[in-house]
């Protein structure tokens, strides 16, 4: 019975870390490299993305080949046009409070001659099985970070680059909040909040970590088992 405690707090200090960090299963497709299109061409179809807008006439999201105008070798990266519109991927399951890091890179053509208006990363939560290409999301909104012109100019992207290709790395956490149903999809939305200039994003990932009070609870509830099973030795 003696070893019958511990075991059982261990047990339950396992499967606290397993529901706080399984809740985020993270980006299917954030390379975006299992697609070719061509150096200058449009593709509507991304793999593991719903695209909120697929008219070809009015586009805003699209995949760009890269070769060299971003310093980057022949990688495909996902990119917006000067048009609104916005992609959504599903990323696992809703838990209240839970820290969702998004990170990637943000990259910029040499080409570019104009300054552009940045995007949005949003976490949002709820059933939605009509996900599809061409069909908005329609559940609850989380938690927004918003990369205004002013944010991509501080990190170095963003202003009108002339001849100079730009790729500088991101990472922003985002806190799930209390307003979503647990067990709900998560959904990871990426939009542009104005139109003006174009930009790139690749090598996108999403990790989640407890939130701060979780982590301090299963951290102390460890010390304690370690205590307890000292003085059972003495």
């Amino acid at each position: 019975m003696k070893n019958f405690r511990p075991s059982l707090c261990l047990l339950f200090l396992c499967s606290l870390n397993i529901s706080v960090n399984a809740a985020v299963i993270g980006i299917s497709n954030g390379t975006f490299d299992g697609q070719i299109p061509s150096n200058t061409g449009v593709a509507f179809a991304i793999d593991g993305w719903f695209e909120e807008n697929t008219d070809s006439n009015n586009y805003s999201e699209w995949l760009h080949r890269s070769d060299t105008d971003m310093g980057v070798n022949a990688s495909t990266v996902l990119g917006f046009s000067n048009q609104n519109g916005y992609v959504y991927s599903h990323i696992g399951t809703y838990t209240a409070d839970e820290i969702v890091t998004i990170s990637g890179d943000i990259l910029q053509r040499a080409q570019l001659g104009s300054i552009n208006n940045g995007f949005n990363l949003q976490l949002l939560s709820g059933a939605f099985p009509s996900a599809a290409d061409g069909t908005a999301l329609a559940v609850t909104l989380l938690a927004t970070h918003v990369f205004g012109r002013a944010d991509l100019e501080t990190l170095g992207i963003g202003a009108a680059s002339g001849s100079t290709a730009y790729s500088v790395p991101f990472s922003v956490s985002l806190n799930s909040g209390t307003t979503g149903t647990d067990g709900s999809a998560l959904w990871l939305r990426i939009t542009r909040p104005a139109a003006g200039g174009e930009v790139f994003l690749d090598n996108l990932v999403a990790v989640s970590a407890p939130e701060p009070s979780v982590a301090f609870l299963g951290g102390g509830g460890l010390l304690a088992l370690i205590l307890y099973r000292r003085r059972q030795r003495e």
